[in-house]
């Protein structure tokens, strides 16, 4: 049965805090002569034996063979993500610039493909605005529209390369959704198991960061939070950023 009492020390999905522990440990594992030089208990076999545990409980909970395939999915999807922002950019500059002189037909065909609606979250990186827009853009691109664009000035193989990217995303995004390789009902001694990693993931980065407090770079592979945005494509908060790490 799901637990409805056992709380859960984390703020994401259980599928988040396995895939982002496995990365952190990994970065531990890169760095683990300057580590264990300054924390004589974290030697071997202390890294490896939390990434089995780490892997067991994919395996055992969550029916997933191990992070590494979830992280790969991710870095599909970001491969995808990041030029269609920036070429759904330049359509938008360019079209912008074509039509500035004729306010209502501007505003009528960013409505029409999607930019009113959701490119200020897409820009952002919220995946589902940017799908939105895309399949918009796609549908809405009608050869009569395309014409009248072209003629203005805006290149067409832009157009062209911006309708093939929504299945592609489309197919990605599914891919690394996280929620979808989580069995619907978790039980009580998966939590207890999540908590615990968590828990242990949580040490790892208080200490790591403070030890590499003077590595912009490294402090931030020990923040759960900021690992979290990066492995699940998610925007950087512009304010309070630094407290709102989760570890």
């Amino acid at each position: 049965m799901a637990t409805t009492t056992l709380t859960r020390k984390y703020r994401c999905k259980d599928v988040e805090v396995l895939t982002v522990s496995s990365a952190i440990v990994s970065t531990a594992q890169e760095n683990l002569a300057t580590i264990t030089a300054k924390r004589a208990n974290w030697i071997d076999p202390f890294f490896p034996d939390l990434k089995t545990r780490i892997d067991t409980a994919f395996q055992t909970f969550l029916g997933v063979d191990n992070a590494a395939d979830l992280r790969a999915k991710t870095q599909l999807l970001n491969s995808i993500m990041v030029p269609a922002q920036e070429n759904l950019s330049t359509f938008k500059i360019n079209v912008s610039a074509d039509f500035k002189n004729n306010k209502p037909r501007l505003e009528e065909i960013l409505t029409t493909l999607g930019f009113n609606q959701h490119w200020a979250q897409a820009k952002k990186g919220d995946q589902q605005a940017l799908i939105e827009l895309l399949y918009t853009f796609k549908t809405n691109m009608s050869a009569d529209l395309q014409s009248e664009i072209t003629v203005a000035g805006t290149d067409a193989a832009l157009i062209t390369t911006l309708t093939g990217y929504a299945d592609d995303l489309k197919i990605a995004n599914i891919n690394q959704e996280f929620s979808k390789s989580q069995r619907p009902l978790i039980s009580g001694a998966a939590v207890t198991e999540f908590n615990g990693i968590y828990d242990e993931i949580s040490k790892v980065c208080a200490v790591c960061r403070n030890m590499f407090k003077d590595d912009a770079v490294l402090k931030d592979n020990f923040s759960f939070a900021a690992v979290k945005r990066r492995l699940s494509g998610e925007a950087m908060p512009k304010k309070k950023e630094a407290s709102k790490q989760a570890a």
